[in-house]
């Protein structure tokens, strides 16, 4: 490896102290064991500028420079480029610099970009780049019915982590799927309830209880405290349910749930009773947790 080869792949790399906006390196090269992407109907520009444009978008790669046909590779998707003569007419995108670069690690050796991975998520945790940093998210089901105390117990116990809370859209998506698997596989425990919940980050604010709601500007997620430690000051993935948060007129509902109807299979969120593995009407069981926690 030349020196200047060296110095510009240790740019790449560690380029992730920089605040610079994303950049896309354009190699000569193609995917190879890389089989998941995104087919979309752009040409090779239009795909980098897509690709800009998506914190999560990696790369992007094109056969064919005057056909409209490309694919997006999503982190982490790609597994590495092989480089090819400039002859071949390939080209392969990918993305440096910004929020988020530190996704991925990428040496080259022997004419193959290789991505890493860096830092990753423990087991069967998902990875999710958040403004404060990345943050890993586990939605676990209980054979038994739990209040918050025992989620947290098993997030903290089993996997070092916390309730999480939920930063984006992104985020409270990923936890419908989850929560749509277990419910698929659980019909017959579940029947019996007209909702079921897992436990997720947030504490109602002392100023925002029943007696002091009117007077303190609480109006949704802001009536919470959240020790979720990469979550925004504002999050936006609090989808909550018609009416809710209610713990104006409902006393004691200091935690939150991500509800499930089992009715309709949409999910919100609605506050609740922290000690309750059941509610009171013995309509919506808390069967679950979302538990985050930093990659290694």
């Amino acid at each position: 490896m030349t020196l200047s080869l060296f110095i510009l792949l240790f740019f790449y790399i560690f380029r992730a102290t920089s605040s610079d906006p994303y950049k896309m390196v354009v190699v000569s090269g193609k995917p190879q064991n890389s089989p998941l992407f995104q087919p979309m109907k752009f040409n090779f520009s239009t795909c980098v500028d897509y690709c800009l444009t998506k914190d999560n978008c990696m790369a992007v790669y094109s056969e064919n420079m005057a056909v409209e046909n490309c694919q997006v590779y999503y982190n982490v998707q790609l597994d590495s480029i092989v480089e090819m003569d400039k002859s071949a007419g390939v080209k392969t995108a990918f993305k440096t610099g910004g929020q988020g670069f530190d996704t991925y690690k990428v040496v080259l050796a022997n004419g193959v970009w290789n991505f890493t991975e860096w830092p990753k998520c423990a087991g069967d945790f998902k990875m999710f780049i958040r403004p404060k940093g990345k943050w890993c998210i586990r939605v676990g089901l209980i054979d038994k019915n739990i209040n918050i105390t025992s989620a947290k117990l098993t997030c903290e116990g089993f996997y070092r982590g916390k309730l999480s809370g939920l930063e984006n859209e992104d985020e409270f998506n990923y936890v419908r799927e989850r929560v749509s698997f277990y419910v698929g596989y659980n019909q017959q425990r579940f029947s019996q309830y007209a909702a079921v919940g897992f436990w997720v980050n947030g504490f109602r604010k002392s100023t925002c209880q029943e007696t002091t709601y009117s007077k303190n500007n609480c109006n949704g997620t802001n009536e919470f405290d959240f020790d979720d430690p990469t979550l925004s000051e504002n999050p936006t993935g609090y989808k909550w349910g018609i009416g809710q948060p209610s713990g104006k007129l409902a006393i004691g509902s200091d935690c939150i749930q991500y509800r499930f109807n089992m009715s309709t299979n949409v999910p919100d969120l609605d506050d609740w009773k922290c000690g309750l593995p059941v509610s009171d009407g013995g309509s919506n069981a808390f069967v679950g947790y979302v538990c985050g926690r930093f990659p290694e």
